[in-house]
């Protein structure tokens, strides 16, 4: 693997997962920053692997392509796998590092030794380094010996007779693009020149040096308000890896255009060619097909617009409709059940057309809060109600003051604890109950002598029920008797 490699991962190991697996946790340390040998993960490592690394960061800052392979590489969806490891680490290993250019640059001019610039130079100064650091080259520079070495000028043509002949040698020879115009000057300064308005025949002349190669997107070549011709066979399939399929590169589109009669005339057939700024793909790698993807759907949206139908916006009436049922739920308990709600609320607007001109809860892209033509009543789910409702200042009124009641209903339910010091103590009435009870809790092993217990505690309470009996009515008839005695006297 190391002779196979593009020399940014000659000291790594890039065919075992657990090698690979370390290297991607040191990269995603070093991405956050970190750069302490003896800390973290970074003690795997040693100084001439992390110099290595340094480079592979410097490749990433450098190039988008090499960026997106590299994230995904210490993606720790992608450490986990062994296969995703070592996938991408292939696709960096066989990755070529982007050539650098140098960009020439004008030196700056600085004033002499033991001149201290004025505020106001010192500025300007600034401003011509500033400036000197972001121009480029420019395309044709004449040679320093060329300035240096400048021929005499020739004197002015007020007279015929003032004019001085000039030999083969002493002439100065004018390049064809470039036209010398006659100067009223005097002869202490140089004739001037007009170049021509030809263009450069250098390609490369209004080539930016510090330009990467990848996707660039199309402008537009459609007339404004053209409209593709319907009916017409697109391919508007996005391209697959595996066998090379050239027609992906090319997208031909027939336009069409409506006069101030209303008359339709064909525009013009506009041809979309992504070799014609881009490279060419590799097909056997779905990421080297993501730019060639992205310029189709650039292309295919532009002309036939995106297949998402725009969203249906809620009613007025449709939000007092949701409210009225939202608050016979209040009613029965605080807590909603959204698809009953969804349900009940599609059942009554079921078939029903909203008429233009109905009152929208808030401004459609049209900047009015009006339907602007009639629709059929649209089909709300339970979630889209779900995420909706609580925007509304009414549902969140109606959730509080159910919460408040539900609250108030938990407070009045409350038992008292009974183990609680304060309670008083309550005396038992019915023992026979517990007798009772006692004897149909208890096994059958035993059931003979319990009952025969059972029945003796039963006569005993009889007995002393009737002395009680007995007893009030002799209180009674003595009473009576007193009370005889007392009418006698």
């Amino acid at each position: 693997m190391a002779a196979q490699n593009n020399g940014m991962f000659v000291n790594f190991a890039m065919d075992i997962a657990d090698s690979l697996r370390a290297m991607a946790e040191v990269l995603r340390a070093l991405v956050n920053g970190e750069r302490d040998l003896t800390r973290g993960s970074l003690q795997t490592v040693n100084q001439h692997q992390l110099e290595d690394l340094l480079e592979v960061l410097a490749e990433r800052e450098r190039s988008p392509s090499f960026r997106a392979l590299l994230d995904h590489f210490i993606d720790p969806e992608t450490v986990r796998r062994d296969s995703n490891l070592l996938l991408m680490a292939g696709l960096l290993n066989g990755y070529i590092p982007v050539a650098q250019r140098s960009v020439m640059v004008e030196t700056p001019v600085t004033p002499p030794e033991g001149v201290a610039p004025k505020v106001g130079e010192k500025r300007k100064l600034n401003a011509r380094t500033f400036a000197a650091n972001r121009t480029p080259l420019p395309p044709s520079r004449p040679d320093p010996g060329q300035i240096l070495s400048r021929p005499t000028p020739l004197p002015s043509r007020s007279t015929a007779s003032s004019r001085i002949k000039c030999t083969a040698d002493e002439s100065d020879e004018v390049p064809d693009s470039e036209e010398v115009v006659d100067s009223d000057n005097s002869g202490n300064e140089p004739p001037l020149k007009k170049r021509s308005k030809t263009p450069s025949k250098d390609p490369n002349a209004n080539v930016n040096p510090d330009s990467k190669p990848g996707w660039h997107p199309t402008p537009s070549k459609k007339i404004p308000g053209s409209k593709p011709v319907p009916g017409q066979q697109v391919d508007r399939k996005y391209a697959q890896p595996g066998k090379a399929d050239p027609s992906k590169y090319t997208i031909v589109i027939k336009y069409q255009k409506k006069d101030k009669k209303g008359k339709i005339l064909p525009t013009k057939t506009v041809k979309y060619q992504y070799l014609k700024k881009n490279e060419e793909p590799k097909w056997d790698n779905a990421a080297t097909l993501k730019g060639l993807n992205k310029w189709r759907s650039q292309v295919l949206n532009g002309a036939f617009g995106t297949k998402v139908p725009p969203k249906k916006m809620w009613l007025k009436s449709e939000q007092n409709l949701l409210l009225e049922l939202v608050q016979k739920q209040f009613d029965r308990k605080n807590t909603i059940k959204w698809k009953r709600l969804a349900n009940s609320y599609n059942n009554l607007l079921k078939g029903k057309v909203q008429s233009k001109g109905e009152e929208l809860i808030s401004i459609a892209a049209t900047k009015t809060n009006k339907l602007n033509l009639d629709r059929v009543a649209p089909w709300r789910t339970h979630t889209s109600i779900k995420a909706m409702a609580p925007k509304w200042a009414a549902f969140n009124e109606m959730q509080a003051e159910a919460n408040r009641k539900q609250r108030v209903i938990d407070e009045s339910e409350e038992i008292p604890d009974s183990d609680s010091e304060d309670d008083a103590f309550e005396k038992d009435h019915h023992p026979a109950q517990k007798t009772t009870a006692g004897y149909q809790s208890r096994n059958e092993g035993g059931g003979e002598m319990d009952k025969v217990e059972t029945e003796q505690a039963a006569e005993e309470e009889v007995e002393s029920s009737e002395g009680e009996s007995d007893g009030d009515s002799e209180e009674d008839s003595s009473e009576v008797e007193h009370s005889d005695l007392d009418e006698e006297d």
